[in-house]
C-alpha cells in the first residue's frame, strides 16, 4: 500500500509538473500569435467608389427646403407648462381625452403663416439640404419641421371637426407630401425618419377622418392616387445609407475619434497604419460592408432582408477571434457607429405597411359607400378599387383584415400571423401585429 501511495504521489506531482509546462507553453504560444496578429499591418483602404453620393445644389427659390424653414421658422408653439403639455399631448394615439378644441382653434388661428410657406415649398421642383453633413443645421431645421407637422396635423383634426371634411383630407394629404420630399431631400438619416414621423402622424388621422360626411366615392378614388406613390423611397433610403458610410469614415479619418491616437500622431494629425487592436482600414472596410448590406436590403421586406450585425459580443468566451484578428476596438467603433442603422429597415417597413393599410381602408370604405358593407375578403376589393391587394412589407404576403374584428393588419417583425391582436404602446414584440382599425 505504501509503494502504491508513493507511486501516486509521484504521478501526481510528475503531472502537475506537466501541466504546468503545458500551460506556460500554451501561453507563451498564445501570446506569441496574439502578438504577431495584432502587429499585422493594416488592410488596404476599401473600394468605395459605388458608395459615393453627387450632391446637386438647389436654387433657393426652388427648393422645397428652403420654403419648409420658414414654414418652421414662423410656427408658434404654446409656453408655459400646462399649455405646453396640452399642445405636445393634442394628437396622442389612442388617447382622444387629450384633445382640446378650443385649445386646437387656438393653435390653428395662431399657425396660419406656415401654410403659404408649405404650398410654395411643394410646388417646388426640388428638395435639398444645402450641406449633408452640416448636422447642427440640419437638426434645428428638422426640429421646425416637426412643429410644422405638428400644427398642420392639429388643423386638419379641427378642420374634420368643424364638418370641413375635404379640407381636412388635403391638409394631411398635404403633411404626407411633404414627409416624403424631407425624405428625399439628400439629407442623413434624421431627415428620413422626420419624413417617416411626418406621414406616421397624418395617415392616422387620415384613416380616422374615413367616417366623415362628405366623402363620396369620387373624392376617396383621388385620395387612393395621391397615397399611390407615398411609400418609402428605396433611393432616399439607399442615399442615407451613403451618407452613413462617409460620416463613419470621416469620424474615422479624425485622430481624436476611436482608438487613441499616439502623442506623434496626434501632434501631425496623423493616425498609424498600425496600431494594438485598432486598424483604420479595416474597420472602414466593416462599415462599407455594412452599409452594402444595407443598401441591398433597401427594396426588401423584413422577412428577406439580409440585416449586418451591429452588436458583436466582445467580453463572451466566442470574442477571441475578434482579438486576435487586431481590430478589437475597430470592430466596437463599428459597432457604435453603426448601431442605429438597422432600425432604419424596421421605420421602413412600418411606413410602407401604413401607407398600405391606408390604402386599403380608403378602399373598403368605398366599397361601403357603394354596397352598405364591408367585403368578406380583400380580394373583393380587387381590381374596381384596387389593382391588387398591398404587401404587407414584413413578410411580403398581402395585407390581413378580418371583417369580425374591424381591422386590417401587417404581421409585425416577428412574422407571426397573431390574427390581429394589437398592442398598446411601442414597437411590436412577437405575439402581435400592426393594427389598423376599421371606425366606419
Amino acid at each position: 500500500m505504501r509503494k502504491l501511495a508513493k507511486m501516486l504521489l509521484v504521478c501526481c506531482a510528475f503531472c502537475l509538473r506537466l501541466l504546468k509546462w503545458i500551460g506556460i507553453a500554451v501561453f507563451v504560444v498564445f501570446m506569441a500569435a496574439f502578438t504577431v496578429l495584432t502587429l499585422r499591418p493594416d488592410a488596404p483602404p476599401p473600394e468605395d467608389a459605388d458608395l459615393r453620393i453627387a450632391f446637386e445644389a438647389t436654387a433657393e427659390d426652388e427648393n422645397a427646403w428652403y420654403f419648409f424653414k420658414l414654414a418652421g421658422d414662423c410656427v408658434v408653439v404654446p409656453e408655459g407648462r400646462e399649455e405646453s403639455y396640452t399642445y405636445r399631448h393634442l394628437l396622442d394615439e389612442g388617447d382622444k381625452s387629450t384633445w382640446n378644441s378650443e385649445f386646437a382653434a387656438r393653435v390653428v388661428e395662431e399657425n396660419d403663416a406656415p401654410r403659404v410657406h408649405l404650398a410654395r415649398g411643394l410646388a417646388c421642383p426640388g428638395c435639398r439640404v444645402a450641406n449633408p453633413f452640416d448636422f447642427d443645421t440640419i437638426f434645428g431645421d428638422v426640429k421646425g419641421f416637426r412643429e410644422v407637422a405638428r400644427v398642420s396635423t392639429v388643423r386638419g383634426r379641427w378642420l374634420l371637426e368643424q364638418g370641413e371634411s375635404r379640407e381636412a383630407v388635403a391638409q394631411l394629404l398635404q403633411v404626407v407630401r411633404v414627409g416624403s420630399r424631407i425624405q428625399a431631400s439628400g439629407g442623413p438619416m434624421i431627415c428620413y425618419v422626420s419624413g417617416v414621423l411626418h406621414k406616421q402622424v397624418a395617415l392616422r388621422e387620415l384613416r380616422r377622418a374615413l367616417a366623415a360626411p362628405g366623402l363620396d366615392g369620387l373624392f376617396l378614388r383621388r385620395m387612393l392616387e395621391d397615397l399611390a406613390d407615398c411609400g418609402a423611397s428605396v433611393e432616399a433610403l439607399t442615399n442615407v445609407y451613403k451618407l452613413e458610410y462617409w460620416w463613419a469614415v470621416a469620424n474615422l479619418d479624425d485622430p481624436n475619434f476611436g482608438a487613441r491616437a499616439e502623442s506623434e500622431s496626434t501632434k501631425t494629425g496623423k493616425r498609424r497604419g498600425k496600431t494594438l487592436l485598432y486598424k483604420p482600414n479595416k474597420t472602414k472596410r466593416l462599415v462599407a460592408r455594412t452599409v452594402r448590406l444595407m443598401i441591398e436590403s433597401a427594396s426588401e421586406t423584413y422577412a428577406d432582408a439580409e440585416l449586418p450585425d451591429v452588436a458583436h459580443e466582445l467580453s463572451s468566451p466566442w470574442s477571441l477571434r475578434y482579438y486576435l484578428n487586431g481590430n478589437a476596438v475597430g470592430i466596437i467603433t463599428h459597432d457604435m457607429l453603426m448601431g442605429a442603422v438597422p432600425t432604419t429597415h424596421l421605420l421602413k417597413c412600418r411606413e410602407n405597411c401604413a401607407v398600405a393599410a391606408t390604402r386599403i381602408l380608403i378602399a373598403l370604405r368605398c366599397y361601403q359607400l357603394d354596397r352598405g358593407k364591408l367585403p368578406e375578403t380583400l380580394d373583393e376589393l380587387v381590381p374596381e378599387y384596387l389593382q391588387s391587394v398591398p404587401l404587407d412589407d414584413f413578410d411580403g404576403k398581402p395585407m390581413k383584415y378580418t371583417k369580425e374584428k374591424k381591422v386590417v393588419y401587417a404581421v409585425g417583425k416577428d412574422l407571426t400571423d397573431n390574427g390581429g391582436i394589437e398592442r398598446r404602446r411601442g414597437f411590436n414584440d412577437d405575439g402581435y401585429d400592426l393594427i389598423y382599425k376599421i371606425e366606419f
